[in-house]
């Protein structure tokens, strides 16, 4: 297997700014960047915030750089025969792949992994702003997972196809082309509020905010309030409704 030789930072670094340069106009303000703390508790690592005529639309990446492998050889016949062909691999951090998934209302969240692993490659890509054509961005939508084995996820060279592995599991997996083309379009009643604010106290019951804000006292306070309460006082991050 040939590992990559770039840096996760140095992608994420180059993808950010060709995203910022080649969507300027779809963009409503500029990128935020979690902090690694908050980054620990949210899942991503970027927020783009996506113009989409009289809304806007929060596009949440967490930038992985991946291994390559071009054969099939004793320890990888599992991932090489998921694929049936080459593959990328990258490994999966439990923690924060479940966090993604809790995390996912908050806009549509994706990993984002490139389709090149040189440096050679990065650098010609860079000079001809072609990084997001050849990268993906691989949903991890309806697999939480719940053991404490290894997990890793694949995709075949062309990024066409992806799965969760140790127990093989198929997902999603877009080309980026147009942002407002692939954002999911959500309506934001009185239902799909309640159930954010739910999410959101969820993801604290194992952190030191858990009394704070899942106490009696707080019950009594509007779920839309808790929401920007929790956001911003943790996670800093602003939930605006337009």
């Amino acid at each position: 297997m040939a590992v990559c030789s770039f840096s996760e930072r140095t992608y994420e670094f180059c993808y950010n700014a060709e995203f910022c340069d080649k969507y300027s106009g779809l963009l409503a303000t500029y990128p935020t960047l979690p902090s690694q703390r908050q980054e620990k508790h949210l899942g991503y690592d970027v927020e783009f915030k996506i113009k989409n005529g009289n809304y806007h639309y929060s596009l949440l990446l967490q930038h992985k750089v991946s291994n390559f492998a071009s054969n099939r050889v004793g320890n990888n016949k599992h991932f090489y025969d998921a694929q049936d062909d080459s593959y990328f691999r990258f490994r999966v951090d439990t923690e924060q792949h479940n966090k993604m998934i809790d995390n996912s209302s908050m806009g549509d969240l994706f990993y984002c992994a490139p389709l090149f692993h040189t440096y050679r490659e990065l650098e010609s890509k860079y000079k001809a702003k072609s990084i997001i054509n050849s990268s993906v961005w691989i949903a991890p939508y309806n697999t939480r997972i719940v053991d404490k084995k290894s997990h890793n996820i694949t995709y075949d060279s062309m990024g066409n196809n992806a799965y969760l592995h140790s127990k093989t599991k198929s997902l999603k997996v877009i080309k980026p082309e147009s942002p407002n083309l692939m954002l999911t379009n959500r309506e934001i009643d009185s239902k799909y509020i309640k159930k954010f604010a739910q999410l959101l106290e969820e993801s604290l019951v194992k952190t030191k905010y858990k009394k704070l804000y899942t106490s009696d006292s707080n019950n009594k306070v509007r779920d839309i309030e808790k929401i920007q309460n929790i956001l911003g006082n943790i996670y800093r991050v602003s939930w605006v409704l337009i």
